[in-house]
């Protein structure tokens, strides 16, 4: 087409063909100051595409996304709650203590309990794996107001809980949990082994 021509048509035109195609673009493309919308011009379909990719994004912060590591018992600490918790009996177990690991193999746990009042009733510890209907060590009853010290080698995968219980037959009751380890050596790098 020739200029001559494209000068016929724009004159022909109620509206010269430079301002058509900048209402043209307006209205496809739009403005990069458009607000976001599905049904909106192609600036703001991205505003909104960007806003919820930034959402998404924005929860993977709360979720732990490196790969569990492979552990081996030892009597290194990896993450210990040693503080004393003192606990009222009710005659029911409750959870005293929980550490949450992200590793895979085997880890040595190890606390301390004792009866601190009431040592005329009897009283229970538990060492669980995610609940307690996991046990993987029950005190049986033990009424002594000297700290005696757990130690179990327990099997774990990478989001499994280890929790301690207590159980008192009555109010007059204390007991108590310390020192409450997580232990092991981390294997880092190739676990891989060619024998």
């Amino acid at each position: 087409m020739s200029w001559a021509e494209v000068k016929k048509i724009n004159s022909n035109l109620d509206k010269p063909l430079d301002e058509l195609f900048d209402e043209l673009l307006d209205e496809v493309v739009g403005d990069n100051a458009d607000p976001a919308s599905a049904s909106g011009s192609v600036h703001g379909k991205l505003k909104d595409v960007k806003n919820r990719v930034d959402t998404l994004t924005s929860n993977l912060d709360d979720i732990d996304l490196t790969l569990p590591k492979n552990v081996f018992a030892s009597d290194t600490v990896i993450i210990s709650n040693d503080a004393e918790k003192q606990m009222v009996g009710n005659n029911k177990y409750r959870l005293a203590k929980e550490i949450r690991v992200n590793l895979k193999g085997t880890v040595r746990v190890t606390f301390q309990y004792a009866l601190l009042t009431g040592s005329s009733d009897i009283s229970y510890w538990l060492l669980t794996r995610n609940d307690i209907s996991d046990v993987i060590f029950d005190s049986g009853t033990y009424k002594y107001t000297e700290w005696r010290t757990h130690t179990s080698d327990v099997r774990v995968d990478a989001g499994d809980t280890i929790q301690v219980w207590c159980r008192a037959s009555n109010s007059s009751q204390t007991q108590g949990v310390r020192n409450f380890r997580v232990m092991g050596t981390v294997v880092t790098g190739n676990t891989n082994t060619v024998v």
